[in-house]
């Protein structure tokens, strides 16, 4: 019995032992959540320097240089007590936060919170796969697949729209004597990726008009852009019938155009832009259309 007893209680000690090794003092939980605000607050920045563009040689050196005179001074000194690794992943990155050596944190950018306090909940994480926690990832991925489902299927100029929402004089790539112009074009899309790219702030499409005095000067990236037009496409007002279409037809097939009065002589060109400023993508390539009035 006494023999038992000993077992029983030695066991105790051994968990309460291990339990009190594992536990965070009050001043150990108030550093760490400093250096999880740390962590949110410098991804602010970050994002607000490249956007979606993190550079490929994007690293934990860099990374402090870019948010040391941007972050509060407490929020830089407690990512310096700490080795730090960024790996660059497109539009996002993966910060790794080191404590003599032991991953305390980690966080993929895209996300408002930090995605592994592992320091605080060392169970939840398996960190021999931290790509299972990476939803980034997926949502880029569901991102790009959404949008190759956008097919501009006809795009040209002309000089009006009739009663039909069709075009009317179709100009070719160099036209003469035009003092409006409109740029009209079908896009075919389908309900998913209207959901998608409505979720990512990317509705309604616009066309940005660009002008320089030549074709020549326009293809070279020196124009002036004039004006950013929102189309018809995603707009509020307008995405419940494209959603009453798709339901209809499986599939949305949208006539839509923009246009500008006055046309002087010159090169013109639109891009076809998503609402935050990235492009609409035709083929793997930006879509933009081109014309020169003599």
């Amino acid at each position: 019995m006494k023999k038992y007893l000993f077992i029983v209680f030695s066991i105790v000690i051994i968990l309460f032992t291990s339990n009190s090794c594992l536990a965070l003092s009050e001043e150990q939980k108030k550093d760490y959540g400093l250096l999880e605000s740390a962590v949110t607050f410098s991804s602010d920045k970050v994002i607000g320097e490249y956007g979606d563009r993190i550079p490929n040689d994007f690293n934990g050196k860099k990374f402090l240089l870019l948010v040391k005179d941007k972050i509060p001074e407490d929020y830089y000194q407690a990512l310096m007590k700490h080795q730090l690794d960024v790996t660059p992943k497109g539009s996002y990155y993966l910060l790794l936060i080191f404590e003599s050596g032991q991953l305390v944190l980690f966080d993929y950018s895209c996300t408002p919170e930090v995605d592994g306090p592992v320091l605080l909940e060392p169970e939840k994480y398996d960190l021999d796969h931290l790509a299972l926690y990476d939803t980034c990832r997926n949502n880029e991925t569901e991102l790009r697949s959404e949008e190759s489902l956008l097919t501009i299927s006809e795009a040209v100029w002309t000089s009006g729209i009739d009663n039909m929402k069709n075009p009317k004089q179709i100009y070719e790539e160099t036209t003469s004597g035009v003092h409006q112009l409109y740029l009209w074009m079908r896009i075919r899309g389908q309900e998913r990726a209207l959901e998608v790219l409505d979720s990512q702030g990317k509705l309604p499409i616009q066309h940005l008009w660009i002008y320089s005095t030549g074709i020549s000067q326009v293809d070279a990236g020196s124009p002036k852009p004039i004006d950013a037009i929102d189309l018809t496409v995603g707009k509020k007002d307008k995405l419940s019938k494209l959603r009453l279409e798709v339901k209809k037809r499986g599939f949305f097939d949208w006539r839509t155009w923009s246009m500008k009065k006055n046309i002087t002589k010159g090169g013109w060109l639109v891009k076809l832009l998503y609402a935050d400023g990235s492009p609409v993508l035709c083929d793997d390539k930006p879509c933009e259309y081109a014309i020169e009035v003599q």
